[in-house]
């Protein structure tokens, strides 16, 4: 299997070793990839401060370019990441023979979760937005459910083997003894 086909094909097999590789590795990679740029946007700021008394060009120049690093990292960088995530998460659950609509309970309701505790983070330090409590007894309940949907994940994902030989979705993705 070729690095495209690995990282953006929805076809064929990976083993639990290849998914976890994708894991570390990849999440790595992405991860140290967004720190260095945030860490490039703060010291163009820091330097921003510093020049704002001595240069209006280097100001100029770092309010253009920080806002262009930011952009890069969020819609190029995580939707590619995001991609590529849903590719080989779709070719570990072909290797435990399940379809890719099992990326629903696994990825797609957790990841509703974020967006909604954002929100409650926000709402709750302004006095604009609505209120959401999450200390409410159904959003309590909300948590339990995602988290059990994670845990459930983490297992078929990463600790569960393929099915051996022959599935409806190829090939075994583990080499033949």
């Amino acid at each position: 299997m070729s690095v495209s086909s690995y990282l953006f094909g929805f076809q064929g097999r990976v083993s639990r070793s290849k998914m976890w590789l994708f894991a570390i590795v990849g999440g790595f990679l992405f991860f140290f990839t967004v720190h260095i740029l945030f860490d490039i946007v703060f010291h163009l700021r820091i330097a921003q401060a510093q020049a704002h008394h001595q240069s209006a060009n280097l100001t100029a120049l770092t309010q253009a370019i920080a806002p262009l690093i930011l952009i890069i990292a969020l819609f190029v960088l995580f939707p590619v990441f995001t991609v590529s995530s849903l590719a080989v998460m779709t070719k570990r659950l072909h290797d435990r023979n399940k379809g890719a609509v099992w990326l629903i309970p696994f990825w797609a309701a957790p990841a509703s979760l974020f967006p909604l505790l954002a929100y409650a983070a926000v709402a709750n330090t302004s006095s604009t937005l609505p209120h959401l409590d999450v200390d409410s007894f159904w959003m309590q309940i909300f948590m339990c459910v995602i988290s059990a949907l994670m845990i459930w994940g983490f297992v078929e994902l990463y600790c569960l083997p393929g099915t051996k030989g022959q599935n409806r979705f190829g090939p075994d993705s583990r080499p033949s003894n």
